[in-house]
């Protein structure tokens, strides 16, 4: 099954609903929070045929609003996680990744953007990403990583992570 996770922040345009949709058009599986502006463009694109699970804030009422906002996506990941091999999640960030992160790592890192943190914590789990850059924004510099453009999403980059010698 094929599946396309959407992350990107509340403040995307408009202007970018038509990409997000584009993005998700070969998708089985859509996989998106309940969040406006990138996740309410990946609600909003589903097509017959497609089926969608959306990561709710809702879901986690014993926690302040904060907290629930992160879990949210970090379910979201761990369930992405376990189908790697046919999903990948596109990030649409309206800003520079932070630089409290410093490399994709398997848990999550506050850094007061979700978007980045969301992406960071997928790369450090082996799930694909992928990003569409919003205007001349630069992509982060991790260690063992390189970004490289997407020869499936016209005009992101996807990271590429190289392996490190366990020895």
């Amino acid at each position: 099954m094929r599946i396309i996770a959407v992350t990107g922040s509340r403040e995307l345009p408009e202007s970018h609903a038509a990409l997000v949709a584009f993005c998700l058009r070969d998708a089985e599986m859509i996989v998106t929070g309940d969040a406006d502006g990138a996740d309410a463009y990946a609600r909003n694109a589903l097509k017959a045929g497609q089926r969608m699970q959306v990561y709710s804030v809702a879901s986690y009422p014993h926690l302040n609003r904060p907290a629930a906002l992160a879990q949210r996506s970090i379910e979201m990941v761990k369930n992405l996680e376990q189908y790697r091999a046919s999903a990948a999640l596109v990030g649409f960030p309206i800003r520079p990744c932070p630089a409290e992160i410093k490399r994709p790592l398997r848990s999550w890192q506050a850094c007061g953007s979700g978007t980045w943190s969301t992406l960071a914590m997928a790369a450090g789990r082996g799930v694909r990403i992928v990003v569409y850059r919003f205007g001349d924004m630069f992509l982060p510099v991790w260690p063992s990583c390189t970004w490289v453009k997407s020869n499936e999403f016209a005009g992101a980059f996807e990271l590429e992570v190289k392996q490190t010698s366990l020895f």
